[in-house]
């Protein structure tokens, strides 16, 4: 399970998607979060693999609900990032390189650039953005800045 945090670094376009959020605690996230449209159940959800990857829309720029007293009060819709460039997790022993693409990691805060990481071979969710003058980065339990690419409703950048 992830933490909620704003994990944006540069850039950060919202948009409203315009599809359901499963109010029973199904399909929850947290702010930070990678997102896919699941086109079965029909809901925003989680990456958690490189199937979901395919439907990838966005970082999620809030979770789906406040709790004010004792009941959850959820959203009609969620507020996702399309567009800039978000700091995830490593996953260990990996090597990182400027403008390598990036796949989901063991959650959804995190990335590999090994496909098969998440169970897959062909969804990357970006590519990676070193800073300027960096060309590679060794990853031990650490964060790398993705430049995101959403493929779902249509790939946008």
């Amino acid at each position: 399970m992830t933490t909620g945090i704003d994990n944006l670094v540069q850039g950060g376009e919202f948009s409203p998607m315009p599809y359901p959020i499963d109010t029973g605690g199904t399909y929850g996230f947290n702010q930070g979060d990678m997102l896919c449209y699941d086109t079965s159940a029909h809901y925003v959800k989680v990456v958690s693999s490189d199937a979901t990857a395919a439907y990838f829309c966005g970082v999620a720029g809030d979770g789906p609900y406040i709790q004010p007293y004792s009941t959850k009060e959820y959203a009609d819709q969620v507020a996702v990032r399309t567009r800039g460039v978000f700091r995830f997790k490593t996953t260990a022993g990996e090597t990182y390189l400027d403008g390598q693409a990036v796949y989901i990691g063991a959650d959804a805060q995190t990335v590999s650039n090994t496909a098969s990481a998440g169970g897959g071979t062909s969804y990357p969710v970006g590519v990676v953005k070193l800073p300027v003058g960096i060309t590679s980065l060794l990853a031990a339990v650490g964060y790398v800045e993705v430049h995101i690419t959403v493929r779902f409703p249509a790939l946008t950048q």
